[in-house]
């Protein structure tokens, strides 16, 4: 029996090292790499400022009710981030974090500090999902037209052969007028230069592509940018919807020292808990030690697991479900060490876990349920602090019940005369 308990202890010991490692070093098989705190670490944001997470979705002009709409494929995605970068650098917004997220969905964050204009989520999105703004100017420089001058709805993409692509639009009586002076001034060989999104394209000739009020012309562009450029004349956007899947509007910056600051001084706070549980409760405090390194790797893994970022918001979150396992552990290992003295090991054991059983599961049960109601609101700045903490709060509840309670009676198994002495 005693060996048993000993293997156990062993076996768990083991177990946590094996589990640390694979949290904070990672492991590699083939192309995979799973690397838990390096994703958790990089998803930190250290930056203040507007930010939005846009999912990507295909449109489908006849979609059935019932019917699932397909995700967006990597050509999409990548033509809807390569869109926004043109936006914004158009607008003079060159310091901008954008990336991927999952396989659909675009994050882009600009800083408060340097862009103080777009302050709000709402502005940053509604910029860089409206339509695409096409110019025409004559040889030398003066303005023809723009988007105004196009017929809504009637741009679209017109084969010329195997390799290239034209794009087509009708103009409005504003556009006929337009070119028709720019053929009185400068004849039917005249030259116009079009430009798109404050980027030059292409200069052509009147004569080769405007007739009868209608633009068709090769923009250099392959079927699907010529595509795009199409949809964005039309609607705005590629083919394809934004949903906001969250939404940051101006916020204050954490910066790299202050989270570096709160990495050091979470440490020290572990070891300071580590050091009392050993001094206060001797034998027993290093089996708690065990369970509490145990928990907050667990808890590590967890957050990395659900891919949850780590705002200043979302830190706090963990730090306060950190804190209120903290206050329950020390609560069950005085009553324990309380009751050890009169009682058997496994006595004691139940009448801590009974006295303290409102504690827990209420103090448990209360952040659980309030983090789940908050992060319901996903565009809530509250959404990542209560997230976290119903994490926290979930994980802190199965190794309270579960995994000290397991430990404390493999341990009387395996030093009952230890067990007897505590």
């Amino acid at each position: 029996m005693r060996v048993r308990n000993l293997l156990i202890l062993l076996l768990t010991i083991v177990l946590t090292a094996g589990l640390a490692f694979v949290v904070f070093v990672g492991v590699q098989q083939g192309p995979y790499t799973f690397r838990p705190t390096y994703g958790l670490v990089s998803s930190v944001e250290l930056n203040g400022g507007t930010a939005v997470t846009l999912r990507v979705e295909p449109y489908i002009e006849d979609l059935e009710e019932d019917e699932e709409k397909p995700k967006a494929d990597d050509a999409l995605v990548l033509e809807a981030m390569e869109m926004f970068e043109k936006r914004l650098d158009a607008r003079g917004f060159y310091d901008i974090t954008m990336t991927r997220e999952d396989d659909d969905k675009i994050r882009i964050e600009m800083y408060t500090d340097d862009y103080e204009e777009i302050s709000d989520s709402g502005d940053l999105t509604q910029y860089i999902c409206e339509k695409g703004i096409m110019k025409f100017y004559d040889v030398e420089g003066n303005y023809l037209i723009d988007n105004a001058a196009i017929e809504p709805g009637t741009a679209d993409i017109l084969k010329y052969d195997d390799t290239t692509y034209m794009l087509y639009f009708k103009l409005s009586e504003e556009g006929k007028k337009a070119f028709e002076k720019l053929k009185d001034d400068y004849g039917k060989e005249a030259e116009f230069i079009i430009e798109y999104d404050d980027v030059e394209l292409a200069t052509r000739q009147y004569n080769k592509c405007i007739k009868d009020g209608q633009f068709a012309a090769s923009l250099g562009f392959t079927k699907r940018e010529t595509m795009n450029v199409a949809y964005q004349l039309n609607t705005g956007i590629l083919n394809a919807t934004f949903h906001v899947e969250q939404a940051r509007s101006a916020m204050p910056t954490m910066g790299e020292s202050v989270f570096i600051w709160i990495m050091y001084s979470a440490l020290a706070a572990i070891a300071v808990t580590l050091v009392l549980l050993v001094i206060k409760f001797k034998g027993f405090g290093l089996l708690a030690d065990l369970v509490y390194l145990m928990f907050a790797i667990c808890l590590i893994f967890a957050l990395a697991a659900v891919r949850l970022k780590l705002s200043p918001s979302g830190v706090a979150g963990m730090a306060v479900g950190v804190f209120a396992f903290t206050a329950m552990l020390f609560a069950i290992m005085n009553e324990f060490k309380a009751n050890a003295e009169t009682m058997s090991i496994r006595e004691a054991i139940r009448a801590a876990f009974r006295k303290n059983n409102t504690l827990l599961i209420d103090l448990n049960a209360v952040m659980l349920i309030a983090g789940v109601v908050m992060a319901m609101f996903e565009k809530s700045p509250m959404a990542e602090f209560s997230s976290a903490l119903a994490l926290s709060a979930a994980v802190s509840f199965v190794f309270l019940y579960g995994v000290l309670r397991g430990m404390l009676i493999v341990a009387d198994g395996a030093f009952p005369k230890k067990a007897k002495e505590a």
